[in-house]
């Protein structure tokens, strides 16, 4: 039986889930909308067992185990948030945000940077 091999490339995140050019998109994309979930964090430190650090999203909604590479936490954030939803907490344009801010930044800083922008417009 031949074996599946799988690979998996970080540098290029996966794409964020876009609003669509129907009716009423244009309000969808300036409201805020994550279905029912809490303004995410990205925080850093010892999690899951790990004995070094590493990040883990916090907020009910965004269950997610922890990550060595902090933009897997982001992107997983960002694939959270839905167009359709009412809840008052992360515009799509603060995830957007959010991993443009963190390139170059390690630990701390990284979810610092995170942290800013997805509180940004609530």
């Amino acid at each position: 039986m031949a074996g599946v091999l799988m690979t998996w490339n970080f540098s290029t995140p996966p794409p964020l889930l876009q609003v669509s050019d129907g009716p009423g998109s244009a309000a969808l994309a300036s409201a805020a909308n994550v279905d029912k979930c809490d303004v995410p964090k990205v925080e850093f430190g010892i999690f899951d067992g790990r004995t070094e650090n590493s990040f883990a999203p916090s907020g009910d909604g965004f269950v997610h185990g922890s990550a060595l590479n902090g933009n897997i936490i982001t992107h997983f954030i960002c694939n959270r948030v839905k167009p359709d939803s009412t809840a008052k907490t992360v515009p799509i344009n603060d995830c957007t945000d959010a991993i443009a801010a963190t390139p170059g930044k390690t630990g701390q800083a990284f979810a610092d940077a995170s942290n800013i922008a997805f509180a940004e417009n609530v």
